[in-house]
């Protein structure tokens, strides 16, 4: 006669292995944010360390829009913010045809917060733009932003 303990062994072995086959299925999955594989650990999730790797943005700041006479110098004041990430950063002043630009027409970022003068005069009436072309690296790479600043003679 066998012992009833043994005669459960078989079972028991069979509930094992079928809960540690179970464990390292590769059909498996769980939410659309861990994807396939589950399994002990699975993938976390790609779009929080997407999200947590995004570096702090560039900052310039500067008024949209500025109201001059014409011929008359004007000056506006324009901010930074460099974070690490970004290297080499240059601003490239122009203006359109009726826009006389006083200041240096290239501007060198070298620290992380700053900021400098625009200096411009009209040179007739009527709507302008002014355009600040940002360039350089982030994270190596090649970084390119434009911004306008419109000026309104009378």
């Amino acid at each position: 006669m066998i012992p009833s303990d043994l005669k459960l062994l078989p079972k028991v072995a069979q509930c094992l292995l079928l809960c540690i086959a179970a464990l390292f299925s590769p059909l498996g999955s769980a939410c659309e944010y861990h994807g396939l594989n589950f399994g002990v650990f699975g993938m976390q999730s790609d779009r929080q360390s997407v999200l947590a790797a995004r570096p702090p943005a560039l900052e310039v700041t500067h008024p949209l829009s500025v109201d001059v006479a014409t011929s008359e110098q004007k000056s506006v004041r324009v901010r930074y913010y460099q974070p690490d990430a970004y290297k080499n950063i240059e601003i490239s002043i122009g203006g359109s045809e009726d826009i006389n630009i006083i200041s240096s027409g290239n501007i060198s970022l070298n620290k992380l917060f700053g900021a400098f003068d625009l200096s411009f005069e009209s040179l007739s009436k009527g709507e302008h733009q002014i355009e600040l072309a940002i360039k350089g690296l982030l994270n190596g790479r090649p970084f390119f932003q434009v911004h306008k600043m419109t000026v309104i003679s009378d």
